[in-house]
């Protein structure tokens, strides 16, 4: 039998992992950046909700990335969106302009 205190326990969401972000105050000033690299969360949001830059055609500006770490900096940005928002808000002049269409 389920007690109230053990249903309003079942309508949290669990925290959701992404093995591919990391954060260091030694790195990229403590912004969330995927493993490995210095690329922080914000510039994948920027090229992919700003820009309109496919995660495939990020590959081509980053070839050390994988299609798990695009999407995992995706998902982490849609998990901590209001933290990212202001991120990407104070690092504007910090990150790269949309990519030219030739």
């Amino acid at each position: 039998m389920l007690i109230r205190g053990n249903l309003d326990r079942l309508n949290v969401m669990p925290r959701v992992l992404h093995p591919h972000i990391v954060s260091d105050s030694q790195q990229c000033g403590g912004s969330p950046r995927i493993e490995g690299s210095r690329i922080p969360v914000r510039t994948i949001v920027v090229y992919v909700l700003h820009h309109g830059t496919t995660p495939e055609a990020l590959l081509g500006y980053y070839p050390q990335l994988s299609f798990a770490a695009i999407y995992d900096a995706l998902s982490y940005y849609y998990d901590n969106r209001e933290e990212i928002d202001v991120e990407i808000a104070a690092n504007a002049a910090l990150e790269p302009p949309a990519p030219s269409r030739s």
